[in-house]
């Protein structure tokens, strides 16, 4: 199912900004709750940040939503997502920034708490694939 998914996404790489958007969408769906998917969201953002040509309000709302989303999953180094995200706001609208980033500070912290409680229960498992 992974290796479907990877090959998804790198199909992607050749269609149209639509079309790679959509399939960003989809394996985010499938498999954006995993622990191991930060790549996977850093990858989705870049792409959003770069197709953002006119930084229009509805594409900055777009880039906003990914990241508040992003922010509640409790996954590996979520704390490099969160620097983006403060920096990105910051960039973006410094009036703004500080009440957004205080907003989503506490989602934040829980979804890193719960990601360290997963990775301790998690220790003891062998996984097999």
């Amino acid at each position: 199912f992974f290796y479907s998914l990877k090959k998804h996404t790198h199909i992607c790489i050749w269609t149209t900004k639509k079309k790679k958007g959509e399939c960003f969408d989809y394996v985010i769906k499938c498999v954006g709750q995993d622990i191991h998917a930060d790549r996977l969201w850093k990858r989705y953002l870049t792409f959003l940040k770069k197709s953002v040509g006119a930084k229009s309000g509805e594409e900055i709302d777009r880039i906003r939503r990914v990241y508040h989303k992003a922010l509640r999953i409790p996954m590996d180094n979520l704390e490099q997502i969160w620097d983006s995200y403060v920096l990105w706001e910051q960039n973006t609208n410094k009036d703004l920034a500080e009440a957004l980033i205080d907003v989503h500070r506490e989602a934040y912290n829980l979804a890193q708490q719960v990601h360290k409680d997963r990775k301790r229960y998690r220790r003891g498992i062998i996984l097999h694939f």
